[in-house]
């Protein structure tokens, strides 16, 4: 089979997305963590959390390409029922590390706020009750995710 990504305009836009920011992600979580070695700080958690986002960014690509790769330019109305099935499976296996892709960035960000601004208490109080509060977010929402498509079994 040809690649005929580009056939379909939103297809095409998003793999020139993948094409371009992925690498450009990897390179920043590898400068995050060169940076924090050169200044013989260590790694922080904010770091591993950046690394985690980064992680869980990669399954988030592999799996919509793959997706991409079942639709390959085509309307989902040209194609035949069980391609469909084939690539929402894969769109479906993908919103799996959206959240925690969101989840692991927002607490890298916070973490990265407490160390820089939290000698105030109210403040430091605060980064952590909103990353409390994210976490707890991410837990329904992979639930809903994952019960979203009935049966559950059925894939």
């Amino acid at each position: 089979m040809a690649f005929e990504i580009f056939n379909d305009s939103l297809q095409g836009s998003v793999f020139l997305v993948f094409v371009i920011f992925t690498p450009l992600c990897i390179l920043g979580t590898a400068l995050r963590f060169v940076a924090s070695h050169m200044a013989t700080r260590g790694a922080g958690i904010e770091d591993w959390f950046a690394l985690g986002a980064l992680v869980f960014f990669l399954a988030w690509v592999i799996t919509s390409s793959f997706a991409m790769s079942y639709f390959n330019g085509h309307a989902v109305t040209e194609l035949p029922p069980d391609t469909i099935a084939n690539g929402l499976r894969a769109l479906w296996a993908a919103g799996f590390f959206f959240m925690p892709n969101q989840t692991c960035a927002k607490l890298s960000i916070l973490f990265l706020y407490n160390r820089i601004f939290g000698i105030n208490v109210v403040y430091a109080r605060w980064t952590k009750a909103l990353g409390l509060a994210q976490v707890l977010l991410v837990i329904p929402s992979v639930l809903v995710n994952a019960f979203q498509c009935t049966p559950v079994s059925k894939y």
